[in-house]
């Protein structure tokens, strides 16, 4: 019998692993649908309509609507009648699980993106998590880290919890064509024979961008033709962080881009990719580890997510420690100076994010539907 999967997302402007997966699951003889709770057409649902995937998009102006909403959603999944309902990120979650739960679908099911943020930063939140965590019958977690904290932290049981990594289209970051490539350089207007240094992360406290611009300083003394690239520049820590750029660095040394769909073609014009998040538990994952050793950039990180899981330092990314501008810098200028040293990163880099294919991700995410 053909198992019928809803999905509910939640301000997904356009996301490769969902994309990924809802092929993988088609391929594979699943019936799918999907509710986007987006306020204007996304890429994504411009993705499902060409491969003709029933797709509605749904959204409210208030939290004062939230009973309404709720109501709304309860139609949408008790006409579609679903046997599986998958919802990612916050009001999707909210909203398409409590809603999934009155009308008793039998497998309610959470991708969970969050690790330690909401306990450090958001308490209140942390209610709401539990709330959820309560309402599934399963929680995808997508890192050894987000386990702990379900078990340790929310109290969740391990029975409930199954580990699935991120999975990844690897071969598509290696076949990327020329023009792809030529044409983000000349949309940005990057520099000629420039050194790229990429960064992309939100612009949020815990990213470490206080670190990153500072050692970006004392980087382009050293190295002048060094530009610095930093995408995905929205979140609450925006001000802070203009006010850093305008402080540190010439306003000619850097780009900053707010969203880019080709995302696997700004990699590949990286020279150095910089992510150094603040603790070891704040990413819940770190999807940038695995894209940036797939497109073969030599990479600085701090460990964090699931970078705890298969980073080793001097092996395939150099290694510092939290909060520090000065190694980061360090690290940045030897990989620049030591050709010996980025071609073995680049080699070990491809190697070790062979774990996070996109048929093993597929696979178990198959097995827990059929579960």
């Amino acid at each position: 019998m053909q198992k019928h999967v809803l999905f509910i997302l939640h301000d997904i402007q356009k996301s490769l692993g969902i994309e990924w997966i809802t092929i993988g699951l088609v391929n594979n003889g699943f019936k799918l649908s999907f509710i986007l709770i987006n306020k204007n057409e996304s890429e994504m649902e411009q993705f499902l309509v060409k491969i003709n995937i029933p797709v509605h998009r749904m959204s409210y102006k208030s939290k004062m609507e939230a009973p309404v909403f709720l109501y709304k959603v309860y139609r949408k999944i008790k006409s579609a009648n679903p046997d599986i309902v998958h919802t990612n990120l916050r009001d999707a979650d909210v909203y398409g699980q409590t809603a999934a739960f009155i009308c008793g679908i039998k497998k309610r099911i959470y991708t969970r993106h969050s690790s330690t943020f909401n306990h450090l930063y958001h308490k209140n939140s942390v209610k709401i998590d539990k709330l959820i965590n309560s309402l599934v019958t399963d929680i995808i977690s997508i890192s050894e880290v987000t386990s702990r904290v379900l078990i340790n932290m929310e109290g969740v049981p391990p029975n409930k919890i199954t580990l699935i990594h991120h999975g990844f289209d690897l071969d598509g970051f290696d076949t990327i064509s020329a023009d792809r490539i030529n044409l983000i350089k000349s949309k940005y207007k990057f520099p000629d024979g420039a050194v790229i240094v990429g960064v992309i992360s939100r612009y949020t406290i815990w990213k470490g961008y206080q670190y990153i611009i500072p050692a970006f300083a004392k980087l382009k003394q050293k190295v002048p033709n060094a530009h610095f690239v930093f995408a995905n520049t929205v979140g609450e820590y925006l001000p802070e962080i203009k006010k850093m750029l305008s402080e540190f660095l010439p306003s000619d040394s850097y780009t900053e881009i707010r969203f880019e769909s080709d995302i696997q073609a700004l990699y590949r014009l990286f020279n150095l990719y910089i992510h150094v998040p603040i603790d070891d538990t704040v990413e819940a994952f770190g999807q940038t580890y695995i894209e940036a050793l797939a497109s073969g950039v030599p990479s600085v990180f701090t460990l964090s997510g699931v970078a705890n899981e298969f980073i080793v330092n001097e092996k395939n990314a150099l290694v510092v420690d939290y909060k520090n501008s000065e190694q980061i810098f360090l690290a940045a200028e030897r990989i620049i100076n030591d050709a010996d040293l980025r071609q073995k990163l680049i080699f070990n880099g491809k190697q070790d994010v062979k774990q996070f294919s996109l048929d093993l991700f597929i696979k178990k995410t198959i097995d827990l539907y059929l579960s």
